[in-house]
């Protein structure tokens, strides 16, 4: 990837990681940007669930696992940048662990327990990332997006090989 800085391929393995989170999880991906927005350094947008899909906020086992669906591909940005810099320094990742966080209070019954539950997702998603064959479509996709700066939900389901 030549002369292109640290900063900006962290971005692209950063929204990459979104991606593929999410597609190992099975949500869809509208597209994925690396040109700043804002106050953001690049953005991946999720298809929004569907009407039937809205969460009643409830502790039943299928609001958790669509609510764990939702926190790991938030999540997966941060765990991919952090496989890639080496180390946790995530770039802009404040939002998307805040909303991590917000959510996983939803099915838990303390502030503690939805502590608890948010560091195992996220050691969740960092497993992914350890993943060989799921880390080379995040190198992928990362580099398409250093060349492409922007790719559509069509270009990155052609990259995930989905």
């Amino acid at each position: 990837m030549g002369s292109v800085s640290k900063r900006l391929l962290a971005t692209a393995f950063h929204e990459a990681g979104h991606a593929v989170a999410a597609c190992h999880e099975g949500r869809g991906t509208k597209r994925v940007t690396i040109v700043p927005e804002g106050d953001t350094l690049g953005l991946c947008s999720f298809y929004a669930l569907r009407e039937t899909e809205s969460f009643a906020w409830d502790a039943s086992t299928r609001n958790r696992i669509r609510i764990e669906r939702l926190i790991i591909s938030a999540l997966g940005g941060c765990a991919a940048e952090a496989r890639f810099v080496g180390r946790h320094n995530f770039i802009g990742a404040h939002v998307d662990w805040h909303f991590a966080a917000d959510l996983s209070e939803f099915p838990t019954g303390s502030h503690k327990e939805a502590g608890a539950y948010l560091n195992w997702l996220w050691e969740r998603t960092r497993t992914i990332f350890q993943v060989d064959g799921w880390w080379d479509i995040t190198t992928g996709l990362a580099e398409a997006l250093v060349e492409h700066r922007t790719m559509s939900a069509t270009e990155v389901k052609s990259r995930l090989r989905l």
